[in-house]
């Protein structure tokens, strides 16, 4: 099974056994800049699953105050109420660390050459989002690519790009009933034909077993 499978089973996993009752702030390694600074993503579980999953991006050309906006977002949708939180938000506050220029889809030889770019399209398409909304500019050609192409063998995704990022979170409550992504559906489609389904399963199982023995 290709890696990347493996890291979307995981997600897919994750956002359906971990319990989502209380907010929980998943962290994510998206990859690394040509300077070797990390790329990070940041999380909050719907409060009920299955639900749809909105990826924020912000920060495609540097370090600009629409990631401290994401930020805010952040912090201000892990503050609600279970009920409230009705979509799984991810996001991406510093997509471009080093103000690089990326470059949509890839092209070169993968983490090799232009690594930040490399990064950020294989972590989208194994995460398979269902929506992915830009804040800022998107000089690059990130939300083109990702329209209309076949990202990391997954499939598209849909796109929205806006210029006022602290709307996001009155408007994530009307995207509660988002379609599924092309790529989310090959995604699931991987995961329910997928061995390790069962076997991850029942290691998270374990896991939050162990953890309960070991705060109890």
């Amino acid at each position: 099974m290709k890696p990347g499978t493996q890291w979307c089973i995981f997600f897919l996993l994750l956002t359906t056994l971990v319990n989502p009752g209380t907010a929980q702030e998943l962290e994510w390694a998206v990859g690394l800049s040509s300077n070797r600074n990390l790329i990070r993503a940041q999380g909050i579980q719907a409060g009920a699953q299955p639900a749809a999953t909105v990826l924020y991006v912000a920060g495609l050309t540097g370090n600009t105050p629409a990631g401290e906006a994401v930020r805010a977002v952040i912090g201000s949708y892990a503050q609600l109420a279970a009920q409230d939180r009705l979509v799984n938000l991810i996001a991406i506050p510093l997509a471009n660390p080093d103000s690089e220029q990326l470059s949509f889809p890839p092209t070169g030889n993968a983490y090799a050459e232009d690594p930040a770019s490399n990064g950020l399209w294989r972590w989208i398409g194994v995460h398979a989002p269902d929506l992915v909304i830009i804040a800022g500019e998107d000089p690059a050609g990130l939300a083109m690519a990702l329209e209309g192409g076949n990202v990391t063998g997954f499939g598209s995704i849909p796109v929205q790009q806006i210029t006022d990022p602290s709307v996001v979170l009155s408007t994530l409550a009307n995207l509660s009933s988002l379609e599924k992504s092309p790529a989310r559906i090959e995604a699931e489609r991987r995961l329910d034909r997928s061995p390790l389904r069962s076997t991850n399963a029942e290691a998270f199982r374990n896991a939050r077993a162990t953890y309960r023995r070991t705060t109890a």
